[in-house]
């Protein structure tokens, strides 16, 4: 299904497409952004949206929090926003601290039109073009997403992309997740979440990873066993403080799709339960520091401090400053492929 979802400033207009399963979970993609705009679990007694968002494409548009956007051509930091391929260098668009490169540039994917390719019932393919030295990163790139929705209650995240010279990619999705739903709660510190990741990468006060990959063990930092968000979120251990919460980027003990997952998490009363599965090697996670009152959210109710969580699956941010992380550059003509998927039960 699909329906108008608002204009641009430029007048462009933005669809919404609906996919659904037969056991009538929905999720609603946009045109605008590659958005994960809503997922709709069928309760007993509800129709549970368990992601953040706004209702139309202007408070997307205007939004500074990539609120379920597909994020590239970088996640997270490119420090000092510049990168070398083969001795040479780029310099990439600064919209972070007046230094390094965020979230792909000031438009990234995030703030710009994707191309619908295939539209069914259960699945949408949406394709991105993004020309030689958007953002300053080098090569035609054609990006596609794919979002699909089976039967035992899957979404599946299927990226790929073609480069015609050499490049780096490394897209996620900017997903806010409450599993109570955005209507019901206002906190996500009583979700349960568990981490298959024995460390983390160490962050600058800036935020930007220094390279430096740190043992969990006894530490605020350590899910490996699940622990309630906001059990120890505001713990006097420099790293959390030093955004006000969990916003790190955690290695994964394993990095292929298999029947385990890397990620648990649950809500309080652990009625409804999201399994993350990934080929990606790391997650950022974010605690939803940032989110506020002042931010205003689907059928214009105020946001809510730490009312929302992130858990971006991809490879770890600043991957071009430390060899000890997996390469991001794609090769002329190579093909780049990953998938996420979130597995809902309830």
């Amino acid at each position: 299904m699909v329906r108008n979802f608002g204009k641009l400033k430029d007048g462009t207009e933005v669809s919404c497409y609906t996919i659904s399963n037969n056991n009538g979970m929905e999720v609603d993609v946009l045109d605008f952004g590659g958005i994960i705009r809503a997922i709709r679990l069928p309760l007993k007694n509800e129709m549970r949206d368990v992601v953040i968002g706004y209702d139309d494409a202007a408070g997307y548009e205007n939004g500074t929090e990539y609120f379920g956007a597909t994020v590239g051509r970088c996640a997270g930091q490119v420090e000092d926003a510049t990168f070398e391929i083969d001795g040479r260098e780029y310099k990439l668009t600064v919209n972070l601290f007046d230094k390094h490169n965020m979230h792909g540039g000031f438009k990234g994917f995030s703030y710009r039109m994707f191309k619908m390719i295939e539209c069914t019932k259960n699945s949408v393919t949406l394709e991105k073009f993004s020309p030689d030295g958007e953002e300053g990163y080098p090569g035609n790139l054609t990006f596609r997403v794919t979002f699909s929705l089976n039967d035992d209650n899957e979404l599946k995240l299927y990226y790929d992309g073609v480069s015609d010279a050499d490049t780096i990619l490394d897209v996620t999705n900017h997903s806010y997740f409450n599993l109570d739903g955005w209507k019901n709660s206002e906190t996500i510190n009583t979700h349960w979440l568990m981490l298959d990741a024995d460390g983390y990468c160490e962050v600058t006060e800036e935020g930007v990873p220094t390279g430096n990959v740190i043992d969990v063990t006894d530490t605020p930092m350590d899910f490996r066993t699940p622990h309630m968000v906001g059990e120890r979120v505001n713990a006097d251990y420099e790293q959390v403080q030093i955004y006000g919460g969990y916003d790190h980027c955690y290695i994964f003990n394993r990095r292929e799709l298999s029947s385990k997952p890397q990620i648990v998490l649950e809500n309080m009363s652990r009625t409804v339960k999201m399994e993350t599965f990934t080929d990606y090697s790391a997650v950022q996670f974010y605690a939803g520091n940032g989110m506020s009152s002042e931010m205003i959210g689907k059928e214009g109710k105020p946001l809510a401090y730490r009312q929302a969580l992130c858990l971006e699956t991809q490879e770890p941010a600043n991957a071009m400053r430390h060899k000890n992380f997996p390469s991001i550059v794609l090769r002329k003509g190579d093909k780049y492929e990953h998938t996420t998927i979130y597995k809902f039960t309830f």
